[in-house]
Formats: structure tokens, C-alpha cells, sequence
């Protein structure tokens, strides 16, 4: 028997032990509710998504207020001005108050410590009755506005129905039953049959199902300010007044008023007002309120049987804006731009301007969304009274404005024109440009007919400077072809006095006409100065080149023949220009060369070697080092680049490869060292190429590669013709190696 108890309790143990992980996860769950509603998990919530017909807008929230949009878990801080939709839900914390405004006008307001669900729309189809239902989940409300549609909030078992609309009333949770009272028209409360009609000098209690009403031996309504009303104040220590109706049906002195005041909405740290006279039918309170902000007041018969809803005001100190900009040193010109400027203030601050001391003939100007300062220009020389005003809206109004100030606005300087002028002219044309003008003439060689193809001219720089202006933040220069300035080549805005104008210097002679004006850094522009004349002179006549004749032989003598004696070339001005171009040639020549195999669909790779007897190419080459060239010591170095076409000479020393039988191209560079010797060109230097060829032959792809470095030797003699063009003759050897 012991045997089978304690088989009985050894399978109990493991189903004990799974029990606690449902637990668990209900009550993670649970926590991350109540973090997610009480600390705010939630963003502020965004644009509303959902189709439901609108029902109100969110108005105002006081201390920690959420909402939830229907059909959904989560909560959000709701934002002012939000739509808010059928079965959206809000939330009021304690010390939190809402209100809410449907579209009718009404005005809900929802006490600390309340869920209300906006349940239906006065809008909605399947409503024949067209009202607006709402239901109390827990807590308190107000309605403190009327609307134009009926209203019903239902209740645990119960509801309250405002029929038209107009009623004013409040549902106070109190214990275990809920208080209706009145303020304005009637509401019924209760289900069917046993619904009673509920009127301003009654109080109706719904207990355990149950609708109960009892006249009201006093009333305490009309309480004013109310419903979030805006004080306004000049001092901190401004005493706020407090208004409100009394209605008796009893002995008075049992219900002897007494208004509390408070900071929080549910009263905790609530003070009492004290108590004025009666005057025109209305009792008065006052209080002191040494912080701006919201207050909550209420007020109670002294014995504690009766209680009016309660009020919410918000006191605003009426601040006099403080002046940043400008200060009272602030120099003004005409059309100059000024900032007034203010610290920050939670009110509408204006720019209120006058000629008079009185202001009888002010002018305001408010700013920019957002900005804090207000911007105006003034067009004639005039002394200005300005002050700023701070406008803090309905129920607050106008503070007191800033002090008078003055300030002059002067006229506008005249900046001088600029003069010391300077100018010089500088060529321009670089040696690829005259490279490129003498091809056009390539095939022409009759001197005549290539000017007309090929214009004389070449480019210039004109460099203008003028003496800095003070004050002056910008030039405008101006260039024409005329003294007038009518025929305008070039208008310009400047940062610095100097500027590079580019031309052409032709062979006729020209003549260029320039004027400068200063522009302050407010854009206004003075005079120009006198226009200045540019002389640009015609391009010189090109040297004539004249071929050297050959000296006379020598005449027979019997005396032995002497070595003759060697001079020096002495090349002409446009021979050494010659030197400084490109030179573009075409050579033939013969070269050993190896390549190397590689197959793509076979790990296999080879190297194969031939000779080339003959093979072509088009070089483009250019001296560098032109200025020593013309020294007598004439020496230099020299870049060519160019392609040339290498026929199929080499085979795979390896079998199994196979290629193609077709010239493979060749890019080439070299880099020469050179010498001038008796006219001609001698020179040594380092000689490269590179190229690689994909073939295929059907059933193998190879990847062939030639590289090239060797040494290249070069000899080269020149004959100068007609437009500087020659012939060149060039010898050259290559050693080359893959």
C-alpha cells in the first residue's frame, strides 16, 4: 500500500510542477500592462488610422491622460486637436483631467481616475435616434458644455439621457453608488419604467440597480471661471476672484458656503478662498496664486452635505517682453534690414512702430510662425519710436508694452568709385592648342589658302586690379567695346578688386573700354568710375623661313686638304618653337618577341617566341624640357605613347594549346633621354608595352598576354618645311623579353 502511495505521489509531482508556467506568463503579461499604461511604454500616438466615423477631438489633457483607438491594446499620450473615432477609449490618471469636445459642440469633461469609451457617433447609421452614447467603465464626469444632439452614458445596469442636448450635468462615483446632479435642464436616469426625471434642484443616486431622488435643500451653480477658463494677471500676487449662484430650500445658515482651491484635480492639497460679499445676486471668493498654471476649486456647504462640481481655471502672468535686438547704439540705414528681437514668452509678441512719441499713428507687425524677432527695413531718413506688445489671447489679453524707444534712421552712404587702376596682358595660348591649329592645315600647303583655314590669333589674359573700397562688400566690373557702354561684353558681380578677362590678341589691332562700381553690403550700388581704355595690339607678321643655300664648293688647290671645320646649328626662332610640340609619327621596324599561353578550360599554361620582320605603328610623342633644348648645351626628355599591330609569329612551346592566327594590338610607351648633336637628335631610354588577347577555338578559350620591357635607342633628324612642318626620320632598336 505504502508502495502505491508513493507511486501515486511520485506522478502527482511533475503535473504540480508544470502549473506555475501558465501563472507566469499571466502575470508577465499583466505587468507589461500596467507598465505600458502607467509609465508611458507608448509613443505619443501618431495619425489616426481607423475608418469609424469621427466622434470628437481631444481638447486638453492635465497630467498623465492616455487614449486607446478602438479594436486595440495599446495606449498613447493623445495629442491636442486629435479626431477621435467610435469605441476609442480615455484614460485619466489620478490627479489627470480630460476634456473632449464631440461634434456637436458639447464638451465632456473626464475626472481623475476615469475610463470613458466613446462608443457611438450622432452620425451613425444603425442609429435611428442619432445621439451620441458614451459609457462610464469607472470614475467621474462633466458634461460643463451643450451640444445639439441628445447624449447617453451608460452606466454598470443603468444609464443616464440627456433628450435634447442642453442638459448640464455630473456623474460622481461614490463608493459602491454613482451621484447625478444637475445643472441646467432635466436628464433621465434609470431603465424603461423605472427611469425618473432628474431637474437642477434634485439629486439622483443609482445604488445597487436602484434609482433613488431627493430634493436638494441648496445648489450651488453658475460657478465662474470654469471649464478651463484663461486669468489673466499683471502681478504674481494678484488676487483671482471666484464667482458662483446659491439656490436654498432650507434654513441658510446650515448650508454657509466655503470655497477650497487646489492645484491637483482631485482637491488633496486643497486651501480655502476667502469668502466676499454678496453683491448683485452673486457670491465672490478670492485667493492668491504665486505660480501660473492650472487650479481646480470647488464649493461646499460648511457642514460637508453638499457639493458643487468642480471648476478649472488657468492663471496667466501678463509678462512685458524683454528687448534683445536692437540695442540703443544700433546705427540704421535706409532699406536696411532690422532685427527686433525678444527672449522667448508664451504669448504673441508684436512690433508696434511710430513718427510721434503717442503712437497716434502706429503701425504693428507680428512675426513668423516659430520666430522670435520681427525683421523691417525702412525707406526714408526718419527718427522711429518702437515698442513691442505681448498678446496672451482670450481671457488673458494685452501685457503692458516695452519702454519707448527711439531710433534714428539715417541715410544711406554713398560709396566712391573705385580708381587706381591697373592692367596687364598675358598670352595664353598653350602648345596643345597650337598643335591643334596647325593640323587644320595638315594637307594645305600653300601659305595663302591655310590662313584662311586656319585664322592667326592666339589667346590672352587680361588682368584688371583696382583699389579696395572701404565699406565696399562687392564690384561690379563692366567691359564693352565701346567708350559708351552700349555694346557690353561682359557684366559681373566681384568678391575682391581684381579680375582675369580672356580674349584673343587677332592680327588687327583691338581696342576694350571697363568701368567699376563699389556695392555696399546691403546690395545698394554707387556711381561707376570713368571708363578706362584697354589697347590690345595686333599679332606681329610670321618670320618668313628661308631654306639655306648650299656653300660654293671650294676651289681646287694643291695644298692638302684640311678637315673642315665644324659650326654650330643655329636654328631659327620658329625651328626651336618647333621643338617645344607634339610630334606625331608612323614607323615601321622589325622586333624579337615572347608571349605567354594560358588556357581557360585546362590548367595549363605556355610561353611561346618569334621574330617579326616587319611590323607598324603610330606614335604621338612630345619633348619635355623644351627651354633647355634651346640652350646651347641642348638636351632634353621625350614621351611617346602609341599603338602598334604585332603579327602572330610566336607558337605554344606547350601541346594541347591552340590559338588563333591573327595580329594581336599593342600599346606602347616609351621615355627617352635626349641629346642634341650637329641638329639631329640622339637618345637612350626605357621602352614598354603591354596588351592581351582572348581567343577561342571552338573547344578551348586562351588568354594570351604580351609584355614588353626593354631598352629603345633612337636617332632622329629633322627637315624643317614650309608652316613649320618637317619630316623625321628615326632609327630605332628594342631588345624586348615576356
Amino acid at each position: 500500500m505504502e508502495a502505491a502511495e508513493a507511486a501515486v505521489g511520485f506522478e502527482q509531482q511533475p503535473m504540480k510542477s508544470r502549473l506555475w508556467l501558465p501563472a507566469l506568463v499571466a502575470s508577465l503579461l499583466l505587468c507589461m500592462e500596467i507598465y505600458a499604461l502607467f509609465f508611458d511604454i507608448g509613443s505619443q500616438s501618431k495619425l489616426k488610422t481607423s475608418t469609424l466615423p469621427l466622434i470628437a477631438t481631444f481638447q486638453q489633457g492635465i497630467n498623465e491622460v492616455r487614449d486607446r483607438q478602438g479594436g486595440t491594446i495599446t495606449w498613447h499620450v493623445p495629442l491636442t486637436g486629435q479626431e477621435l473615432r467610435e469605441q476609442d477609449a480615455i484614460l485619466t490618471m489620478a490627479r489627470a483631467q480630460a476634456l473632449v469636445r464631440f461634434t456637436d459642440g458639447a464638451e465632456l469633461n473626464i475626472e481623475p481616475d476615469s475610463l470613458v469609451v466613446l462608443e457611438k457617433s450622432p452620425t451613425e447609421e444603425s442609429q435611428r435616434l442619432h445621439k451620441i452614447v458614451v459609457r462610464l467603465v469607472q470614475g467621474s464626469l462633466t458634461k460643463q458644455t451643450a451640444g445639439t444632439q441628445p447624449m447617453s452614458v451608460d452606466l454598470a445596469g443603468s444609464h443616464v439621457e440627456d433628450a435634447t442636448g442642453l442638459a448640464l450635468f455630473h456623474l460622481r462615483r461614490n463608493g459602491g453608488q454613482i451621484d447625478i446632479e444637475v445643472d441646467q435642464g432635466t436628464v433621465k436616469v434609470g431603465e424603461a419604467a423605472e427611469a425618473k426625471i432628474v431637474d437642477s434642484t434634485q439629486k439622483a443616486t443609482i445604488r445597487e440597480g436602484k434609482v433613488e431622488v431627493q430634493t436638494l435643500p441648496v445648489r450651488f451653480t453658475d460657478l465662474k471661471p470654469a471649464g478651463g477658463a484663461r486669468i489673466g494677471r499683471d502681478r504674481r500676487d494678484e488676487r483671482i476672484t471666484l464667482e458662483w449662484n446659491q439656490i436654498t430650500d432650507g434654513y441658510a445658515p446650515d448650508f454657509e458656503p466655503v470655497v477650497v482651491v487646489s492645484r491637483q484635480p482631485d482637491l488633496s492639497d486643497a486651501t480655502e478662498a476667502e469668502i466676499k460679499d454678496n453683491k448683485d445676486g452673486h457670491l465672490r471668493a478670492q485667493f492668491e496664486a504665486s505660480e501660473d498654471g492650472p487650479r481646480f476649486w470647488q464649493v461646499r456647504a460648511k457642514n460637508g452635505s453638499v457639493k458643487s462640481k468642480i471648476g478649472t481655471l488657468f492663471t496667466v502672468t501678463r509678462t512685458t517682453p524683454e528687448v534683445t535686438t536692437p540695442d540703443d547704439e544700433h546705427e540704421a540705414v535706409v532699406d536696411q534690414p532690422i532685427s527686433f528681437g525678444w527672449q522667448p514668452l508664451g504669448a504673441i509678441v508684436t512690433l508696434e512702430t511710430s513718427a510721434t512719441e503717442d503712437f497716434a499713428d502706429s503701425k504693428r507687425l507680428a512675426p513668423q510662425p516659430g520666430e522670435h524677432e520681427v525683421k523691417a527695413s525702412f525707406p526714408a531718413a526718419q527718427k522711429l519710436y518702437w515698442r513691442l506688445r505681448a498678446d496672451y489671447g482670450p481671457g488673458v489679453g494685452m501685457a503692458p508694452p516695452t519702454e519707448t524707444r527711439e531710433l534714428t534712421i539715417k541715410a544711406r552712404p554713398t560709396l566712391k568709385a573705385p580708381g587706381k587702376f591697373k592692367s596687364k596682358i598675358r598670352t595664353q595660348t598653350s602648345q596643345l592648342e597650337r598643335f591643334l591649329e596647325e593640323l587644320a592645315g595638315i594637307f594645305w600647303f600653300n601659305s595663302a589658302m591655310a590662313d584662311e583655314i586656319v585664322p592667326r590669333s592666339q589667346k590672352i589674359a587680361v588682368e584688371l586690379e583696382w583699389e579696395n573700397i572701404e565699406g565696399a562688400e562687392q564690384y561690379r566690373l563692366q567691359i564693352a567695346m565701346d567708350s559708351d557702354f552700349k555694346d557690353i561684353v561682359l557684366d559681373r558681380k566681384l568678391q575682391k578688386p581684381e579680375f582675369v578677362y580672356k580674349t584673343r590678341q587677332t592680327a588687327r589691332e583691338q581696342k576694350l573700354y571697363y568701368r567699376v562700381a563699389s556695392i555696399d553690403p546691403q546690395g545698394n550700388q554707387g556711381e561707376f568710375s570713368d571708363a578706362q581704355e584697354l589697347e590690345i595690339e595686333a599679332l606681329p607678321e610670321p618670320a618668313k623661313k628661308t631654306v639655306a643655300k648650299a656653300p660654293p664648293k671650294p676651289p681646287k688647290s694643291p695644298e692638302p686638304l684640311k678637315p673642315p671645320e665644324v659650326k654650330p646649328v643655329l636654328l631659327t626662332e620658329d625651328q626651336r618653337r618647333d621643338r617645344e610640340r607634339f610630334h606625331l609619327s608612323l614607323q615601321l621596324g622589325a622586333a624579337y618577341h615572347s608571349r605567354s599561353f594560358t588556357s581557360l578550360t585546362r590548367p595549363t599554361t605556355s610561353v611561346g617566341a618569334g621574330m617579326i620582320p616587319a611590323y607598324g605603328g603610330l606614335e604621338l610623342a612630345h619633348r619635355l624640357g623644351s627651354a633647355a633644348l634651346e640652350a646651347d648645351d641642348g638636351h632634353g626628355v621625350s614621351l611617346a605613347v602609341g599603338a602598334a599591330l604585332l603579327a602572330e609569329q610566336a607558337e605554344p612551346t606547350t601541346a594541347g594549346i591552340v590559338v588563333e592566327k591573327f595580329p594581336i594590338p599593342l600599346l606602347r610607351a616609351w621615355v627617352l633621354l635626349e641629346k642634341e648633336v650637329w641638329g639631329a637628335f640622339g637618345g637612350v631610354g626605357l621602352y614598354g608595352s603591354t596588351s592581351q588577347k582572348f581567343s577561342w577555338n571552338g573547344r578551348h578559350a586562351v588568354n594570351e598576354r604580351v609584355m614588353v620591357l626593354g631598352v629603345a635607342g633612337m636617332l632622329t633628324s629633322s627637315q624643317v618645311l614650309p608652316r613649320a612642318w618637317h619630316w623625321r626620320t628615326q632609327l630605332g632598336l628594342v631588345g624586348s623579353g615576356a
